[in-house]
């Protein structure tokens, strides 16, 4: 199974729109449209290191960058915790497990494009809430959106 976010904003699964997803211009900020409820994604600290999912005002999911200078994070709040990592040493691809088991992997939808996709590897009784994949995505795009700007500032 794969969710692919679309150019326009909307999050698909195998080609069905199951979210949309608006970025603000504030930070990294959004508001992701899950199943009829509009939830509010922001990050807090000062290097980003937590990002809060919200439904008026309760926090339904918690992402927590594990050091300051590692991509290995953590979600909490939903169903089971999930780890999101690094798949390899020089990829960009990450791998995203509960504790027993890989559940799939993020990525971007081709070489030359930016759009994050998740590619589901384990069965649809272990497949995670739409929720956690929506904001698994928004956690990739953030996080892609980051090492190119690392990048950009580095070439000059």
């Amino acid at each position: 199974m794969r969710y692919e976010w679309q150019s326009d904003g909307t999050i698909t699964r195998d080609g069905t729109i199951v979210a949309r997803a608006e970025k603000s211009f504030w930070r990294e900020r959004a508001t992701l449209s899950v199943e009829g409820r509009d939830y509010e994604v922001s990050s807090h600290g000062f290097t980003g290191g937590t990002i809060e999912v919200t439904l008026a005002g309760a926090v339904h999911r918690t992402l927590v960058r594990q050091g300051w200078s590692v991509s290995r994070w953590t979600v909490t709040g939903g169903p089971v915790e999930l780890t999101v990592a690094p798949a390899g040493w020089l990829t960009q691809r990450m791998t995203v497990s509960d504790t027993t088991q890989t559940i799939g992997e993020l990525a971007t939808s081709s070489f030359f494009s930016r759009r994050p996709v998740f590619d589901v590897v384990v069965g649809p009784e272990s497949e995670p809430p739409v929720l956690d994949v929506v904001v698994l995505l928004w956690l990739d795009s953030v996080v892609l959106r980051r090492r190119s700007n690392a990048a950009a500032q580095g070439a000059t």
